[in-house]
């Protein structure tokens, strides 16, 4: 279980990325069905210190036939409990998408 971060500030990034994420994931699901196919995303998780400093969900591509890889990934980290620590939380939204297709575009973003 994921211990979430305690500023506000932080669970509006956490929120907004969360929405961006669904919106991707969503889009790369309806793609696949557009070639007929039923086979979505699929979500894993991964914590960070157990959870106690955050983690995150990563949205992998399953459709082979559209896709050669993707992802869709989302992170918080914070130190809530860590006054040493300098910056707070840290929140970010990646993305790679690799066609099968070698004349469509891939796409590489990283927003943090």
């Amino acid at each position: 279980m994921v211990n979430p971060a305690h500023s506000i500030e932080a669970k509006l990034a956490k929120q907004l990325v969360e929405d961006i994420q669904s919106y991707f994931v969503k889009k790369l699901d309806d793609l696949s069905h557009a070639f007929g196919r039923d086979i979505g995303c699929e979500a894993a998780g991964w914590l960070r210190d157990e959870g106690r400093h955050g983690g995150g969900v990563r949205y992998e591509t399953r459709d082979e036939l559209v896709f050669n890889r993707g992802s869709v990934n989302i992170s918080q980290v914070h130190y809530d409990d860590d006054e040493t620590k300098k910056l707070g939380s840290a929140t970010a939204i990646s993305t790679i998408i690799h066609p099968q297709n070698p004349h469509a575009p891939s796409m590489h973003m990283h927003i943090s």
